[in-house]
């Protein structure tokens, strides 16, 4: 059983992502927002349901006679390499690109948390890969696949802060003996 347009919808709406409805019902356009950047992401719905596709257009755009394209070919060649679901691709006409990753429902049901888990590595791949795209293009230089848990400790500007997320996660969790759970 194929996935119909409006079961799609409904999916979209349980995980509370805000959505334009293209006019023939088979793409929903969201904006996300990820550690490092904004994108613009379109699902579509493709032969007659049997697949449902994520693709974020223009996640960055490098001409065909640029000082760094073969270091960013190279790049988009690891990622593909290493990763399984989604694909980065460069069109060579007018230097986009983009990347994509399709979800094959086929004759089965695609479920809340089918969607949910491909979407979130969906997105997550793509957020970590554009920061590194971005510095090939304007340096020539790749600084490699970031550790995301290092990541978020300089965001939040070190150790402590990030130590009592820690402890209120594992409150939330029940890991603490504490009972000021209520306290968060």
């Amino acid at each position: 059983m194929a996935v119909t347009s409006d079961a799609l919808r409904k999916i979209l709406q349980g995980e509370e992502l805000k959505f334009f409805l293209s006019p023939d019902g088979d793409r929903f356009i969201l904006k996300m927002q990820g550690m490092n950047g904004l994108y613009d992401v379109v699902i579509s719905r493709e032969a007659e349901g049997r697949l449902v596709q994520f693709r974020t257009p223009n996640l960055a755009t490098c001409s065909k006679g640029h000082k760094h394209l073969a270091t960013l070919l190279e790049l988009l060649a690891e990622l593909n390499f290493r990763r399984r679901f989604i694909k980065f691709a460069w069109d060579p006409s007018d230097g986009e690109i983009t990347t994509y990753g399709d979800l094959i429902v086929a004759d089965g049901t695609l479920t809340a948390d089918q969607f949910r888990t491909a979407f979130q590595t969906y997105m997550v791949s793509t957020d970590l890969a554009h920061d590194r795209i971005r510095s090939v293009i304007e340096t020539g230089t790749d600084p490699g696949e970031k550790d995301p848990l290092e990541e978020i400790k300089r965001r939040l500007g070190g150790e402590g802060l990030l130590e009592e997320l820690k402890k209120l996660l594992d409150k939330l969790r029940g890991k603490s003996s504490d009972d000021d759970i209520l306290e968060i």
